[in-house]
């Protein structure tokens, strides 16, 4: 879906196409379009601790929860359960997983808030950061 809104400068527009996942969209004063990965259950996604070990113990990671591919560039922030993403023109994915929010850059970069260690990264084309349930 192609998203379209105003920026803070008269006449302005930005635009950037996500697909793969649901959100909310909100948008601050200062024309940043905020969206949030919505849906999942985390509840029935996520195994037990037990579980966990044994799914580790086999390499099976578990599937993401909820996801949102984004291709734009503006002002767009995709904000997951452990990470938000700032967008620098840029193709890249948000993957809420059972303990972590795993952030992937297919083209451009983006700036990364890891938000349980308030940490900023900035992630490069061919590369992810995990974020990490505290």
């Amino acid at each position: 879906m192609r998203l379209v809104s105003a920026t803070t400068r008269k006449g302005i527009t930005q635009f950037a196409d996500f697909a793969g996942g649901r959100f909310v969209v909100t948008q601050s004063g200062d024309g940043i379009v905020n969206l949030r990965l919505s849906g999942g259950d985390f509840e029935a996604s996520c195994p037990s601790a037990r579980a966990r070990t044994l799914s580790a113990a086999q390499k099976n990671p578990s599937p993401p929860v909820r996801k949102l591919w984004g291709n734009g560039k503006g002002r767009f922030r995709t904000i997951g359960r452990y990470a938000s993403v700032a967008v620098r023109g840029t193709v890249w994915l948000t993957a809420d997983l059972c303990d972590s929010t795993v952030v992937t850059v297919r083209r451009g970069r983006v700036m990364v808030v890891d938000i349980p260690k308030r940490r900023r990264a900035i992630v490069t084309s061919g590369h992810s950061y995990t974020a990490v349930k505290p």
